[in-house]
């Protein structure tokens, strides 16, 4: 028997073609589309229409496998065993131009003529409607797939011998197709009526969609260019005008002498406003010359030793950070140095950041947008305030301003450090050679300072803050006229204004803002060795006696809690305590978180925050 589809001679008694998988029907050939018998020589199914070829052309030629030289076209979607679809390894299917790379899967009855489906898995021709390929015998289901199938390219009707006015034709046609008439035009002609190209597959190529011209835009050249950082060594030269010297020492991990550490359990809010949970106070242990850390935790209060290592910890200053973190700058007098401590939330890390400068006292910690940390501080061997800030592991120096040296006991040289929303840091501070108090803001690098009290010896101890629009403020002592004085920047002057004038009033002053804007101030009252607090209350200043105990006050700091009630860290300097008073909403509440010696010195509170 005589095979229509692969052209080879077989056995009478076959049923399949053993190379394409077609099935037989004796002497007569079924369409490979539809499965109708089809008379032999006929060059059209009567059935589906399918265009067949004929026993005058070259019979159909079992697909090749696929090999490592064979030119291959990427079918993008494939199907596995369980018939699920998915992006799969593409396809390979052999490179066959007359054969429409078209997915497997039913025809449906008076379709348009579309190319004979392969197999996915061996590239073998199925008859229409397979459940199984003949050849590899994969299970073949028809593949769910969002887009509609692409057209089939039409094949190309069979081709005859060109005559002379199919040359003249052609010739015209090659005008359009190579661009070139004349010479190039007739000579494209006898090259495509040379090749058998036929009149019907000219016109095919004449209505394909054009691609764009190679002649009209030149290829252009692709390259891969990774461009890398150059290497350079971080540079140590900080944006300040004054000369910086950068200070970079090993860090010491201290394990505190306290397991209990002080994490608060922490409650999820519903908006990115922060909210104030639970105080904590660093200060210094006289006692044991140590930096100490006290924390409640509801009713309780956890205190554990943060630096032991000679004697350290006067002049505190405590934050905490946005991830619940706690840093605290402080005072080394054994080495006459500057540290700094940070809780990782594991363990204290110690830095030390000047060892024998005489540098440290009066530092005020504050940190930027990135938690990054900077101290300001007075800087005794230059009489001048100075400027520390933490960047790649090095700490850099610089000096903001010269202020002149100690003439007496007092706490004279008082500085304090807060960034504002542009991350540029402000100081308020006392020059002691003017006797004023003034601002320094870095900008762009430099220092621009401005007085904002000059009315004799004001300034001496001093807390800066800004406002809820973000303007400075500072509560001060005003050591020539005993008073508590508060200065405001309005946008355009600094408005001052006496708080408190009873004898001596005013010193050891912390300053904070509510939610409302309105300041509250903690202070001392030398004349009755009391606690004092004042606020705006949005029309006048409220005072108000908090502890009035015999020499309390001094070294005092002041939060506020979540309603907005003042808390106030502050020493008890006839008993030797530490001590804590709170507002709640009706009367002061005292309490004594640490009476172990002489402790309480240089107190600094601030709540941690959920953010």
């Amino acid at each position: 028997m005589h095979c229509p589809y692969c052209g080879q001679e077989h056995s009478d008694s076959a049923r399949f073609c053993p190379v394409t998988g077609q099935t037989l029907s004796g002497s007569k050939p079924l369409c490979p589309r539809c499965g109708e018998i089809i008379e032999p020589g006929a060059a059209v199914c009567p059935n589906c229409r399918e265009i067949l070829r004929t026993a005058d052309t070259q019979p159909p030629q079992a697909i090749p496998p696929v090999s490592s030289e064979t030119e291959t076209t990427r079918i993008g979607i494939s199907r596995d065993d369980l018939g699920t679809t998915r992006k799969a390894p593409l396809l390979e299917l052999p490179d066959r131009p007359a054969v429409a790379a078209t997915i497997y899967g039913t025809i449906p009855a008076g379709a348009a003529p579309v190319a004979q489906a392969l197999c996915p898995n061996c590239g073998s021709r199925l008859p229409v409607g397979s459940q199984a390929c003949p050849v590899c015998h994969r299970s073949l289901v028809a593949p769910t797939i969002a887009a509609p199938l692409p057209a089939a390219v039409p094949p190309p009707a069979a081709k005859s011998k060109p005559k002379w006015l199919a040359i003249l034709l052609i010739g015209l046609a090659g005008c359009i197709v190579v661009g070139v008439c004349g010479i190039g035009g007739w000579f494209a002609a006898m090259q495509l009526a040379g090749s058998g190209v036929t009149l019907p597959e000219l016109a095919f190529l004449l209505t394909k969609t054009p691609t764009a011209s190679p002649t009209s835009t030149p290829t252009p050249t692709l390259t891969s260019t990774i461009t890398l950082p150059p290497t350079t060594t971080p540079s140590s030269t900080p944006t300040l005008t004054a000369t910086l010297t950068p200070t970079h020492t090993p860090t010491v991990t201290l394990t505190p002498t306290v397991t209990r550490t002080p994490t608060v359990t922490r409650t999820p809010t519903a908006t990115n406003v922060p909210v104030a949970i639970a105080p904590c106070i660093s200060y210094y242990d006289r006692t044991n010359t140590a930096l100490k850390l006290a924390c409640q935790s509801g009713d309780d209060w956890t205190v554990q030793t943060v630096d032991n290592d000679g004697d350290v910890g006067q002049y505190t200053s405590l934050v905490f950070d946005t991830l619940g973190n706690l840093h605290i700058s402080y005072y080394d007098q054994g080495n006459d140095g500057l540290r700094y401590a940070y809780f990782d939330g594991s363990q204290w890390r110690i830095s030390k950041i000047f060892v024998g400068g005489s540098s440290g006292k009066f530092t005020s910690l504050a940190l930027d947008s990135q938690n990054r940390p900077a101290i300001s501080y007075y800087d005794s061997a230059q009489g001048a305030i100075a400027y520390s800030y933490a960047s790649g592991g090095d700490w850099f120096t610089g000096i903001v301003d010269n202020v002149g040296y100690a003439y007496s006991a007092k706490e004279d040289f008082t500085s304090s450090l807060v960034f504002d929303r542009q991350d540029n840091p402000l100081i308020s501070y006392f020059d002691n050679d003017n006797g004023d108090l003034k601002l320094a803001r870095r900008v762009g690098g430099n220092w621009q300072i401005e007085t904002i009290d000059a009315s004799n010896r004001v300034g001496i101890q001093n807390s800066l803050a800004l406002d809820a629009s973000g303007n400075p403020a500072v509560s001060y002592f005003d050591e020539s006229g005993g008073s508590l004085k508060y200065a405001h920047w309005t946008g355009g002057a600094w408005a001052v204004e006496v708080v408190d004038k009873t004898q001596e009033v005013g010193e050891y002053t912390s300053l904070v803002f509510d939610k409302q804007g309105f300041p509250h101030i903690s202070y001392f009252d030398e004349d009755g060795d009391n606690l004092k607090y004042a606020h705006w209350n949005g029309s006048r200043w409220v005072v108000n006696y908090v502890d009035t105990g015999k020499t309390v006050g001094v070294y005092t700091s002041i939060a506020l809690d979540e309603a907005g009630h003042p808390y106030i860290s502050y020493y008890d300097l006839t008993n030797g305590n530490l001590r804590l008073a709170n507002w709640t909403g009706t009367a002061w509440n005292i309490f004594t978180p640490d009476r172990s010696g002489d402790v309480g010195l240089f107190t600094s509170i601030a709540f941690l925050m959920q953010y």
